[in-house]
């Protein structure tokens, strides 16, 4: 149980947060025994060196204010966090300090004089049940936020009633516990930590914290101090957490920006494949037309050069014509004369006309021609010799 000072409860509650805050939330939750077992007495070695004995519920009051020292001093220094807390009893019910977290949110925040009393058991089911309570979006705003629990204990866990439990009775609790946090994807973000007052919550302490976050006083060590030491020590764990995601955070931003740089450059790449391929197709295509050209241009000259030879062929004459004068001669050497004669139409060419006219002439010389003397003999009367004469001179003309 506990109960404030002089100091009026609203004035303990810290400034909201503006709507527009960026800053990290960093939450805190202690868990302080307040059961029967706390009014005992321990030994503690004072600032002088002196041996004191304090009772352990003094001493946590103590050590929660020097708590709050403490988490000022981190706003102060740590500007990057927007820092919340939560106290909640660990007795017979477990009651919270603050409706939901308090923000600490001004350097001149002032909790009061906040006293605890002892009284009650070690209920821990009570306690899980108010834990979870607090660890949801009413409360949290987001799941995904880092929130430290301190869980500080003198005794073995009991039920309600303050029957100690078994190994195995308080073990399930923690179990179901820690099931809760897993299914709900809050193992990330929830650190556990445990300080153990005296030896009988050792074993206890060890299972729920693990054995780096779990803290024992030693003999004739101050709860207080401990209490701030370990603290601070979330503290400093949860923002060197928070820098080393924040750093996974811009590694796996750069990958991805790698990534989708990559992915640009397989695409282009796979474009520029793609227009290669086309060109390669293109260029294939051109030349299987160009051969289809060459082939259709040789069969269109076949097919123009054999209509030509067609055409010379029908356009050819019979007989050569005479071309000049000068081939007349030769032309006239196979040509035919047709010579008509009442009787019968004889064919002659002019080589004939020659030898006949030669042939004539000899006969002439020979046996009718002129002697030297111009006298001749005929082979029958005057006349005959004068036709024939005219006969030949014709066909010469002619």
């Amino acid at each position: 149980m506990f109960k404030f000072g002089n100091s009026p409860r609203g004035n303990v509650k810290g400034n909201r947060p503006v709507k527009d805050d960026t800053r990290t939330p960093l939450y805190l939750m202690f868990c302080g025994d307040l059961s029967g077992s706390m009014a005992e007495e321990t030994r503690v070695i004072d600032e002088k060196g002196n041996a004191v004995y304090i009772p352990k519920i003094d001493q946590l009051n103590q050590g929660f204010r020097m708590t709050q020292k403490s988490l000022l001093r981190f706003m102060k220094e740590n500007t990057r966090f927007l820092l919340k807390y939560q106290f909640i009893e660990l007795n017979t019910y477990c009651k919270p300090l603050f409706q939901t977290f308090e923000l600490i949110n001004d350097p001149n925040y002032n909790l009061g004089e906040v006293t605890f009393t002892p009284g009650g058991s070690t209920n821990i089911e009570a306690l899980f049940k108010t834990i979870i309570s607090f660890l949801t979006h009413k409360h949290l705003g987001n799941y995904n936020r880092a929130v430290n629990i301190i869980l500080l204990s003198d005794g073995v866990p009991t039920d309600v009633d303050g029957w100690a439990l078994s190994e195995e009775a308080w073990k399930a609790l923690v179990d179901e516990f820690k099931n809760y946090l897993d299914e709900h994807d809050l193992s990330r973000s929830v650190e556990l930590y445990f300080i153990a007052v005296g030896n009988e919550a050792e074993a206890f302490g060890r299972y729920f914290a693990g054995e780096d976050h779990f803290f024992r006083v030693e003999d004739s060590e101050s709860i207080a101090d401990k209490l701030d030491f370990v603290t601070r020590q979330s503290l400093t764990n949860s923002t060197t957490v928070s820098s080393h995601q924040d750093d996974e955070d811009e590694d796996e931003e750069d990958e991805e920006a790698l990534d989708g740089e990559d992915d640009t450059l397989d695409d282009e790449e796979e474009m520029r494949q793609k227009l290669r391929n086309q060109l390669a197709n293109a260029l294939e295509d051109d030349e299987e037309e160009e051969e289809g050209d060459e082939e259709f241009e040789d069969d269109e000259d076949e097919f123009e050069d054999e209509e030509s030879d067609d055409e010379f062929e029908e356009d050819e004459p019979d007989s050569e014509p005479v071309s000049s004068d000068d081939d007349s001669s030769d032309e006239d050497d196979a040509d035919p004369i047709a010579v008509t004669s009442d009787d019968d139409t004889v064919g002659i060419t002019e080589d004939d006309t020659t030898d006949t006219a030669d042939d004539d002439w000899d006969d002439g010389e020979g046996a009718g021609g002129a002697d030297d003397d111009g006298e001749g003999e005929d082979d029958g009367d005057g006349d005959d010799g004068d036709d024939d004469g005219d006969a030949i001179e014709d066909i010469l003309n002619f």
